[in-house]
């Protein structure tokens, strides 16, 4: 098998990856942060960008090049997330909780003699002439 023929099947397997991605992410199958779609756009990107490369097809190497820079800073924060999320699951049950306090209200003692309901009862009472409790 002669090495041309080789690093073509490679640059033709990568754009099958890629275009595969692309489609099961267009039909829903997968979503952008599936750890499958960055692999196979990781993946195919690597394989054309030798492909281009070997090919001295330099602006095609330079998409691709990018396009793995891309990949992989999205694979990284996929596994931040994971990682994160992974000790969040894991400390849940173990979080300091800080004790509460509750105190009861305590009402205030009230004075004896008229409340306010009965001197607004006394206001609206039939005698013409106010309290004087309530006029003060």
């Amino acid at each position: 098998m002669d090495i041309s023929m080789l690093l073509s099947g490679f640059g033709w397997l990568g754009a099958l990856c890629t275009v595969s991605g692309y489609a099961l992410l267009s039909n829903g199958r997968i979503g952008p942060n599936s750890p499958l779609f960055q692999g196979l756009n990781i993946g195919g990107s690597i394989l054309l960008c030798c492909s281009a490369a070997i090919s001295q097809a330099w602006p095609s190497a330079a998409v691709n090049g990018l396009w793995i820079l891309i990949g992989v800073q999205a694979w990284l924060m996929l596994v931040r997330r994971a990682k994160k999320a992974a000790a969040d699951k894991s400390s849940a049950g173990t979080a300091d909780i800080a004790p509460t306090l509750v105190l009861p209200i305590i009402p205030e003692p009230v004075a004896p003699g008229p409340t306010a309901s009965s001197a607004a009862g006394a206001w609206f009472a039939a005698d013409p002439e106010p309290q004087e409790s309530l006029a003060a």
